[in-house]
C-alpha cells in the first residue's frame, strides 16, 4: 500500500510540474499585458511542484527497498549451482555508471523440478561475482516453483564459502 501512495505522490508531483509549465505561460502573458512584476509566483509554483516530486521520489526509494525485502520474507529457500555470470554497465541512481552482475543459477529441488533463476548483484566493495563463482553453490529465496520464472529470486547467501572467501 505504501508503494502505491509513494507512486501516487510522485505522479501528482510530476503532473503539477507539467501543469505549472502551462500556467507559467498564461501568467507570463497576463503579467506582461497588465504590467505586473511578480516573479515570486513562478518560484513558488515550481518550488511546490519540485518539492512534491522530491517527496514522492524519496518515499519511492525508501518503500521500494522494503517492498523487495517483504516479497521474499516468507519465501522458500533453495541451493543452486551458478551456471554463469555476465556483466552489464548501467547508470546508477546518482548518474554514475555501475557494473551489474547477472548470476544465472540452476537448482534441483526434486527429480522432476529444476528451477532456473537469474539474480542481479550490484557492484560491491567486498567482492563481486565473477567467473570464479561458476560451479559454486549459492542459496537464494524464491516464491514460485515455476521452473523458468527467471526473475523470481533474491540472493540469500553463499553456503559453500568460508567467511574469508565471501569477503
Amino acid at each position: 500500500m505504501l508503494h502505491d501512495v509513494s507512486g501516487g505522490i510522485l505522479l501528482v508531483g510530476m503532473g503539477l510540474f507539467v501543469l505549472m509549465i502551462g500556467v507559467s505561460i498564461v501568467l507570463a502573458v497576463w503579467f506582461a499585458i497588465a504590467h505586473i512584476n511578480r516573479p515570486d509566483v513562478f518560484l513558488w509554483g515550481f518550488g511546490i511542484a519540485l518539492g512534491v516530486v522530491v517527496l514522492g521520489a524519496t518515499a519511492e526509494v525508501v518503500v521500494s527497498g522494503r517492498l523487495e525485502e517483504a516479497k521474499y520474507a516468507d519465501a522458500n529457500t533453495a541451493a543452486g549451482v551458478v551456471d554463469s555470470v555476465t556483466t552489464t554497465q548501467e547508470t546508477g541512481g546518482e548518474g554514475d555508471v555501475v557494473t551489474v552482475f547477472h548470476v544465472n543459477v540452476t537448482a534441483r529441488i526434486s527429480e522432476e523440478l529444476v528451477l532456473r533463476r537469474r539474480m542481479e548483484v550490484w557492484e560491491r566493495d567486498n567482492g563481486n561475482p565473477d567467473e570464479t563463482w561458476t560451479g559454486r553453490t549459492i542459496r537464494f529465496r524464491h516464491n514460485t516453483e515455476d521452473p523458468d520464472d527467471l526473475s523470481d529470486a533474491r540472493f540469500d547467501r553463499l553456503p559453500d564459502w568460508t567467511a574469508k572467501e565471501a569477503g
